[in-house]
């Protein structure tokens, strides 16, 4: 019933399908190369790819650092959303406790 009431919002309004049906899952279930929904400041609904976790392994190798904008990081996944260097910017960290996961 949902996806029939979504596809009757004006196209930019849409969730999709996708969105829809994928799970809720605990981010403690969630790996590098899953892919998240994830919502800007306007609530548009958009696919990220988890693209890495901070590490003690990783800290010590001088690929990640931490704490970023003052808070612990590590063990955190990050996503592909914001800049080049996707690990740099506190708005790419999964810091929630659930999120809706892409079904492979």
């Amino acid at each position: 019933m949902l996806i029939a009431i979504d596809e009757e919002q004006p196209k930019s309004e849409q969730l999709g399908k996708d969105f829809l049906i994928a799970k809720i899952v605990p981010v403690s279930q969630l790996a590098v190369g899953d892919t998240v929904y994830l919502s800007d400041f306007t609530g548009k609904v958009e696919e990220h790819e988890i693209v890495g976790k901070v590490t003690t392994q990783t800290i010590l190798k001088g690929i990640h650092h931490s704490p970023i904008n003052g808070r612990k990081v590590l063990n955190t996944l990050y996503v592909d959303k914001y800049g080049t260097n996707a690990s740099d910017n506190i708005n790419n960290y999964l810091l929630a406790e659930n999120y809706r996961v892409k079904s492979k």
